[in-house]
This record gives structure tokens, sequence and C-alpha cells, in this order.
């Protein structure tokens, strides 16, 4: 077989894949490339996802630094895949997350939480299943 050949296999098949890969897509995230002027608020509204979220998940700590171009993981939009908390009194981030299984750092940087020895009672918490 020549190189035309083989790649109008290629084509046939990646088109005969494109529902395969949808329909995995809509299940599991998928990446966004930043258009000029918008913002992970935007983005989280437009995507109906929390924005501290979309912002832990992609590791930002400046929700500003996000440019034109850059791509985002967008988690899927399932309520399956978080739950919220209420701080109570006495209650410290690193027992919070002990408690439900994830790590400290990804319990902060998912809240917007900079040091960890400030949270309130009565503060909501984004805690992620796993």
């Amino acid at each position: 077989m020549d190189k035309r050949s083989w790649f109008i296999v290629f084509i046939i098949f990646l088109f005969a894949l494109s529902p395969v890969i949808a329909e995995t897509t809509n299940i599991k995230g998928f990446w966004h490339t930043v258009k000029w002027g918008e913002t992970i608020n935007g983005l989280a509204e437009k995507y109906n996802i929390n924005p501290y979220l979309l912002a832990g998940v992609n590791n930002l700590d400046n929700w500003n630094q996000i440019l034109a171009g850059d791509t985002l993981w967008i988690p899927p939009n399932n309520a399956k895949k978080y739950r919220t908390h209420t701080v109570k009194v006495n209650e410290h981030l690193l027992g919070i997350a002990e408690n439900a299984g994830v790590s400290v750092w990804l319990l902060a940087r998912i809240n917007g939480i900079f040091n960890l020895d400030l949270i309130y009672p009565g503060q909501e918490l984004i805690i992620p299943l796993q």
C-alpha cells in the first residue's frame, strides 16, 4: 500500500472512532483552549462547574494568570465529583483532608486557600470525591 492509501485508511479509521472519542470526552472531561477575554469565573459559569474546582484541577494559584491560547482541563460536570463541607469550630484543614481521604494540598488548592491555618467556622469547602 502506498502512502496515499494509508492516509485514506487512517482518515476513515478516525471518522469511525469519532463518536467513541466524543462520548468518552463528555464523560471524562475535556481540554478547553482559552480565548481572549475568558476568565476562570466565566468558564466555570459556561460549563456549570465550581470556579475553585476549575482553578484547582489546573493548578492555578492566581486566577488572573490565564492567557489566550492556554489550555485548561475542564472536569466533567458531575455532582458526584465533589461535595461541600461546612467548617465547624475547632476543625482544621489537615483533619478535614484526612477524614475526606484527600491531600491537604489538593484541598487547599481547590478551595483557594493559601495559608493552611486560615479557615474559619461556617466556611464552605469543596471536597473532591475519590
